[in-house]
């Protein structure tokens, strides 16, 4: 009875001790970690660090490189005369209209602050983009001037809603619009405050599901194969790659590594691996890339057979309008019964393409 109590006195008080022990350890190796991306980003100078590039980067790639011009992002100066003829056209006639309208929108870019209140306004954002598009269009220096004062002052003023689901996505299009000023400004825009806006944008990537610039998440499903890499910080790379090529190099770089033979692998059969909703909606920023590569001379990166692909939806097409369901669906959620759904990839995908019959199911 003595023997069996001393045991059972020793095993608690080797168990106890143990147990301590591996509480100290854990504390300690959660002290020694950073507790968030943000965190990890950073070097003891409060500056971005970027790791050296890897294969999963396109090291050894032959990737090309933005030319040596502004602007550069979805267009070039070439392309403006062929622009301006379009705005003409019929089918231009709506959406020139609201490029025109936001344009005339009168603002400074400081948004509403109401304590820590997210404010993000996306009206503010695009009159901002279309001031600078007004800016490299038609020459317009007071539209330029404007755009650069508000892109500075709504990103001093920006207040992020971390409550919402998919804030990355939020997050992202204030990048899209840094780098749409950046690109399209460019001349109009300091060294100092070039120097603000790459600051701005690479701390927003940081807090993107992404984790920028560790870039945790996948190339061929989920989130990270939306626009947080593929238009955003790609975008962000083309805009700044004269002051700090890292980005584009980190950006493009996974692209050419991962994206496109995967898409290469799989757009040949005509079908997009994520079904009947993900699917048309993550093709998007599959064109989105093809798009942005294009416009600085690079067409078709990913390969002809990206054409086909949107087909799929047309032939899974049910005679109500809806679509045969395919994996993980979720248009029934956000369509009312007897609603046509829309595929969202069709009219970039049939735009670039120059595919009449997308156009019109667009």
């Amino acid at each position: 009875m003595i023997k069996s109590n001393s045991m059972k006195f020793s095993f608690f008080y080797i168990w106890k001790n143990l147990r301590i022990l591996f509480q100290i350890i854990t504390l300690l190796t959660m002290i020694s970690i950073p507790t968030t991306a943000q965190e990890k980003a950073f070097d003891k100078n409060d500056q971005i660090y970027y790791q050296p590039i890897t294969s999963r980067e396109g090291k050894g790639l032959n990737i090309p490189i933005p030319p040596n011009e502004h602007p550069r992002l979805f267009f070039m100066k070439k392309d403006i005369p062929e622009l301006q003829k379009k705005t003409t056209s019929p089918l231009m006639e709506a959406t020139w209209k609201r490029m025109v309208q936001s344009a005339a929108i009168q603002t400074d870019g400081k948004l509403i602050q109401n304590g820590n209140k997210p404010n993000m306004d996306i009206t503010i954002i695009k009159a901002i983009e279309a001031k600078a598009f007004f800016y490299v269009f038609s020459n317009d220096l007071s539209m330029g001037k404007q755009a650069v004062d508000a892109i500075l002052n709504f990103d001093s003023s920006y207040i992020i809603d971390d409550k919402k689901g998919d804030f990355c996505r939020e997050i992202g299009r204030v990048i899209l619009a840094n780098a749409v000023v950046y690109d399209w400004c460019y001349d109009l825009i300091s060294p100092s405050q070039k120097k603000i806006l790459i600051e701005k944008m690479e701390n927003l990537a940081t807090k993107m599901e992404i984790e920028w610039p560790h870039l945790v998440q996948g190339s061929i499903v989920g989130h990270g194969t939306e626009a947080q890499l593929a238009r955003e910080m790609l975008a962000c790379g083309i805009a700044v790659y004269d002051e700090k090529p890292e980005i584009y190099n980190l950006a493009a770089g996974r692209i050419f590594a991962e994206f496109i033979p995967a898409r290469k692998f799989f757009y040949p059969a005509a079908y997009h691996h994520q079904g009947s909703s993900y699917g048309h909606y993550r093709f998007i920023w599959d064109i989105y890339i093809t798009m942005i590569f294009d416009k600085m001379g690079y067409p078709e990166i990913m390969g002809k057979d990206q054409a086909k692909v949107p087909y799929n939806w047309i032939y899974t097409r049910r005679p109500d309008g809806q679509l045969l369901r395919d994996g993980d669906d979720y248009c029934e959620v956000y369509n009312d019964f007897g609603k046509y759904w829309k595929v969202e990839s069709n009219a970039i995908t049939g735009s670039y393409f120059n595919d009449p019959v997308l156009m019109n199911e667009a």
